[in-house]
């Protein structure tokens, strides 16, 4: 980093050299010379790195592969593998604008109360619990019976998002206090409000 640093400040002390004895054109050949030698992922001392921006495709893939991840530990997958039908369906329901903490409270939902059948053969591969939204709600549903507790997580949609956050937690309160009017009635407004949520 040192060798680099003086470098440039020699190559820029020549460049200033040229500027004052009027020679414009070798002074930008040298800054242009230099902007092309400079390794630009590194940065000189006491700079801050260039932040990386991760494309919205990536950042998703990436996402699906920590939930792969987290279905295969918790509803104990561990010979799986990241396939190619699992990962499209997680993608799939990312992009329909679902969070990671929905899709993990889905998950939770299979490893808590999949379909077993008379064999023992447990309904809870991760492309059955992302098929979906219709299998991914009903996955979450059950996600949230299980363990008594809310999706807290929001995604970056803002307002909609913040109200079935919000719906979800009044949910769950009116669950434990027995109020099932009331949860039905909610439940209704759920369900419209994901509706919206998908047609955006």
């Amino acid at each position: 980093m040192t060798d680099q640093r003086s470098t440039i400040i020699n190559a820029l002390a020549r460049a200033i050299g040229h500027v004052a004895s009027g020679n414009d054109t070798e002074a930008h050949d040298i800054i242009r010379t230099l902007a092309k030698n400079i390794d630009t992922q590194r940065t000189l001392p006491g700079m801050e790195p260039p932040a990386v921006k991760v494309p919205v495709d990536e950042s998703r893939k990436l996402t699906a592969m920590e939930l792969f991840r987290y279905w295969q530990r918790e509803c104990e997958h561990t010979a799986a593998r990241p396939t190619p039908e699992r990962l499209s369906k997680v993608v799939a329901r990312l992009r329909d604008g679902y969070s990671a903490a929905e899709i993990r409270k889905a998950i939770d939902g299979a490893k808590h109360s999949a379909f077993e059948n008379d064999d023992g053969k447990r309904f809870d591969d991760l492309e059955l619990i992302c098929r979906n939204g219709t299998k991914l709600e009903q996955f979450i549903e059950r996600g949230l019976k299980s363990t008594g507790d809310i999706v807290v997580e929001q995604a970056s949609t803002g307002g909609i998002e913040e109200q079935i956050a919000a719906l979800r937690r009044t949910m769950a309160q009116l669950r434990k206090d027995g109020r099932t009017t009331e949860y039905e009635a909610h439940a209704r407004d759920l369900a419209a409000l994901m509706a919206k949520r998908g047609s955006k």
